[in-house]
């Protein structure tokens, strides 16, 4: 079994040592430990960082959600230039949002599948 298999299998709901049919592979000594450090480390790198933490140079996903009335710019009566959209996540780099929003969490990109050495074939 693959770390990538022991995370999904991680990933659901509930289960049981009997799924996993070679846990024996798993429990040799210091083999179990190191391999659940890795999965929690995976897991902890692709959730959601306070955004004092955020990278300024690299791409990310953003969660963004509209200024407050206090935070945003004024029309010329005095007024609060407001958005209404609802939250959502965008990628890109540090400030690629509007004027009219804010970033309060990122989150690294997962990495890129891999590449098949096979082309695909045509049906």
């Amino acid at each position: 079994m693959t770390l990538d298999e022991l995370i999904a299998l991680g990933e659901q709901d509930t289960w049981d040592v009997a799924d996993v049919a070679d846990w024996q592979d798993w429990t040799g000594p210091g083999r179990l430990l190191p391999l659940l450090r890795e999965f929690a480390q995976a897991r902890e790198a692709q959730a959601w960082q306070p955004i004092e933490t955020a990278p300024k140079s690299e791409r990310v996903f953003w969660w963004i959600v509209p200024k407050t009335a206090e935070e945003s710019y004024c029309d010329s009566s005095g007024a609060p230039i407001v958005s209404t959209y609802a939250p959502f996540r965008r990628e890109g780099r540090w400030g690629s949002w509007s004027v009219l929003s804010k970033a309060i969490y990122w989150m690294p990109l997962p990495p890129a599948p891999a590449r098949s050495a096979e082309p695909a074939k045509e049906t």
